[in-house]
Order: C-alpha cells, then structure tokens, then sequence
C-alpha cells in the first residue's frame, strides 16, 4: 500500500478542500491548494489522476462562488439608460426644428459679415431679399447709400425648408470696428414649433435665443 507523505500540510484531499473553503477568494483559494500540493511529497503512481480529481473540485467551488448581476442593479442600469434615452430624443428634436439650423445659420452669416468688415476697414450691411433669403452688401460706411453698395457674394444666406423670417422690414449694418449701427432683432419662425430670435447687439455681439 503507498503512503503519502505531508510537510506540514494536509494528508489528503477532503482536507485541502476544506481548507480551501475557508478563503473568500476563488482564485486565492485555488492557489493555495496547488501551492500545497507541490510541497506535498506523493509516492502513489496514480498522482495525475489524484490531481485531476482536486482539480475538478477546486474548478467546482469557484463556479459556485461567481456570481451574476442583482435585480437591484439590473434596475439601476435600465433606469440610468432610460434617463440618457429621454435627453437624447429632446435634443433630437431640438435639432429637428428648422427654426434652430436657420438661426444658427443665421448668425454665424452675421459674424462672418462682422469679421469681413474689421478686416476690410469697409462697411457690412445685411438685408432680406425675401421672407427666406438674407444678402451681404459691402460699402465705405453704414451711412453710404444703398445704390453704392456692392453684393459680396459670398455671404448669403437661404432659409431652411419651413423656416421664414417673420418680419423683412430689417437691416443690420457693422462698421469698421466691427460695430453694430443699431441694435436689431429678428424671429425665424418655423411651419411648426418654437420661434428663434437673433439678436444683434451694438457692439456687434450677436445673441440667439
């Protein structure tokens, strides 16, 4: 009969798996009992299959030991998503109002006019041609009248699909200094929804809201 010889540890494997138990860690705990079972000297032919047989058992305990998600957490992740998926579909249909693209447009025509002007030492002014369409004119000043003043081509503006200037009874003029001649307010409207205005300021700020 073969004997199995231990150095200070357990003499069989009932006990490692006992010992193993006792750890919180499954990997922790899966490498003590090999760390055990190479210190242990084994005379009996049948080591792999001994080994084999701890092996199972120590895969065994840690299968049982992993663990899944909760309900509470499964819950904290459906409400966070259905949070993210409310402000997405808000900000969607923000975006989906001809009136919002339009006044963005809008004013970035206006600053691009304000930044021709500084740079030219000229004179900007802006007018509606239509309850759609916005044109740049360029002059010596904002006081030059309208027969001298020559269409920059590269600054007009269509108004979205469905979006109209409320009021074409505007004009919006920078100076050299990049200043606005008066302040004025426009409204785009769209077929449906929320109104946008467009503020300019007299120091040639320029405001949506």
């Amino acid at each position: 009969m073969y004997k199995i010889e231990k150095v200070g540890l357990y003499n069989s494997a009932e006990a490692i798996d006992r010992s193993v138990k006792e750890w919180a860690n499954p990997d922790l705990r899966a490498k003590i009992a090999y760390d055990r079972l190479v210190d242990t000297r084994i005379a009996n032919t049948d080591l792999a299959h001994n080994l084999k047989i701890i092996e199972g058992d120590l895969m065994l305990l840690r299968a049982q030991h992993q663990k899944g998600f909760t309900l509470l957490e499964l819950i904290v992740v459906i409400g966070l998503l259905s949070i993210l998926s409310g402000m997405a579909i808000m900000n969607l249909k923000e975006l989906l109002n001809p009136a919002v693209s339009s006044s963005a447009e809008f004013s970035s025509l206006l600053r691009k006019a304000r930044s021709k002007a500084i740079a030219t030492t000229s004179a900007y002014t802006l007018r509606p041609t239509s309850n759609k369409q916005v044109e740049a004119k360029y002059s010596i000043t904002c006081d030059t009248p309208l027969v001298s003043h020559v269409v920059d081509p590269q600054l007009q503006l269509t108004l979205k699909k469905q979006a109209i200037f409320t009021d074409t009874n505007w004009s919006i003029c920078f100076n050299s200094k990049g200043q606005a001649y008066q302040n004025t307010v426009v409204v785009i409207a769209p077929a449906t929804g929320p109104q946008k205005t467009v503020e300019v300021l007299l120091g040639g700020g320029v405001k949506v809201s």
